[in-house]
Parts: structure tokens; C-alpha cells; sequence
């Protein structure tokens, strides 16, 4: 249901000129993935809490996070396998995909695959949702 802004001009400096991403595009869903360790350092808190972030150190960037939350509403709710959600924790967390087949005993191909089908899952349940919020067009002429 969210949506993430690219940055165009004057990358992190704060100046806001935006491009519309939404996480109805698989390419979007990959990159946020894929990138969420650069991005979002209050995930590996998240994930394996030690009180750190608690400290107020690390920056706040609203976009992006409102967005992480989104998508991790989404990734709760479409029912990947554990493979698949094995995969996705991992690319979050900053693993390369050869790294992730080599954990996991695996071709990097199958794991690529188990990848492909999470993101292919997490655009559905996106657009599902969608759909409650606006209803398909009917033609009734």
C-alpha cells in the first residue's frame, strides 16, 4: 500500500524533488530489498535487538521508513515459504544472493528463484489490497 521516493537532485542532501516508486512495480520491491541494509539501519535492530538504536544516533528518514513498514505488512501477510522468507531476511540484511546459495547449500539459481517468487508474492498482495481501496472500473453501458 506505501510507496517510496527516489531522491533526483542533490542525493541526501535534503532538497526533494521525487520520483513516485510504488510497491506495485516488482523492480521497486527488489531494490528496497536488496538495499534495505544501506537504507534502513533500524532493521538489523529489528531483527536482532540489542538497545542501540535506542540511542537516537542513527537518522530518521521518514519516506523510506513509512515505506519499510509497508512492506514489511506486506511480507507478514502474503505467505512466502521459509525458503522464501530465509532468502528476503538475508538480502535485507546485506547478503549477496551467492552468498545466500552458499549458506543455504543451494544453486544460485534456486535461490534466485525462491527471490523472484517472494517479490512476484509481496507485488500481489500489494495490488490485492489496492483493490479493496479502489475498486476495479466496470463498463456499464
Amino acid at each position: 500500500m506505501g510507496h517510496v521516493v527516489k531522491e533526483l537532485k542533490n542525493e541526501g542532501l535534503g532538497c526533494h524533488e521525487y520520483d513516485y516508486m510504488p510497491l506495485s512495480d516488482p523492480f521497486v520491491v527488489r531494490k528496497l530489498i536488496k538495499y534495505r541494509s544501506k537504507v534502513d539501519p533500524y532493521y538489523y535492530e529489528k531483527k536482532y535487538p540489542s538497545g542501540l538504536a535506542s540511542s537516537g544516533d542513527m537518522e530518521f528518514k521518514e519516506p523510506i521508513f513509512v515505506t519499510y513498514v509497508d512492506l514489511d505488512v506486506l511480507i507478514e501477510t502474503c505467505k512466502l515459504s521459509k525458503m522464501q522468507r530465509a532468502v528476503l531476511d538475508m538480502l535485507m540484511l546485506g547478503y549477496s544472493e551467492r552468498d545466500i546459495a552458499d549458506r543455504m547449500h543451494v544453486l544460485p539459481q534456486t535461490c534466485r528463484a525462491h527471490y523472484d517468487r517472494a517479490v512476484s508474492k509481496i507485488v500481489q498482495e500489494n495490488n490485492r489490497r489496492w483493490e479493496k481501496v479502489i475498486p476495479p472500473k466496470t463498463n456499464n453501458s
